[in-house]
């Protein structure tokens, strides 16, 4: 397990540097295997030092990319595959393991339309915000429809505080996580138009 100030989704990419001894080791026994570990949010602690405490949910992430440095620090790129919870910490030196179970998503059929379609309008909206503060835009972005793939894109492109992102991660069922999704969203939304407005040199509307 690698606990990180950062909440990973599946099908979302994370670039890492590895420097710790600890998980300098941990990726090489990875890499010896099938390039798979768990990546979790820190409830307490700290990425460095001592072991931190992680949340219980976390996402497996895929090694895909690895560059190592002539003083062995490791340029790492992975990608998130599948949510898991943690059933019980086994061991915390040098690292973390633990026994964890997958968690899977609920089939499309089970989540309402009308939330969805929401969620997808509200996705844009905040995605074109974000664009157009880096001087961006595109019409049409690409916001899937798959409640489980609409699920992991709002998690990864909020950019509020790790909390919000991990609730969307660990909520039960995919109902829960576009509900907490779309408010949060909405949220962010307002403030990136209150920049936006700073950013064009005028006040925006009410």
């Amino acid at each position: 397990m690698f606990p990180l100030n950062v909440v990973l989704f599946p099908g979302g990419y994370l670039p890492l540097h590895i420097f710790e001894e600890r998980y300098r080791l941990m990726m090489r026994h990875c890499l010896n295997g099938d390039g798979r570990f768990g990546v979790v949010l820190i409830n307490s602690g700290s990425e460095v030092g001592e072991p931190a405490v992680p949340e219980t949910v976390g996402t497996i992430a895929k090694i895909e990319k690895v560059k190592t440095l002539d003083d062995g620090r490791m340029l790492i790129g992975v990608k998130g595959e599948r949510r898991f919870r943690i059933a019980e910490i086994v061991e915390q030196v040098p690292y973390i393991t633990a026994e964890a179970m997958p968690l899977d998503d609920d089939a499309a059929s089970e989540v309402d339309e009308n939330l969805v379609a929401d969620v997808r309008r509200a996705a844009k909206k905040h995605l074109q915000m974000l664009m157009g503060l880096r001087g961006e835009w595109n019409e049409a972005p690409g916001i899937p429809g798959d409640p489980a793939k609409l699920r992991s894109l709002v998690g990864s492109q909020l950019q509020g505080e790790v909390i919000g992102k991990q609730g969307i991660l660990e909520a039960d069922d995919t109902t829960s996580a576009l509900r907490l999704g779309l408010r949060l969203l909405n949220e962010e939304s307002a403030e990136l138009k209150e920049l936006l407005g700073v950013r064009m040199g005028r006040s925006t509307p009410n």
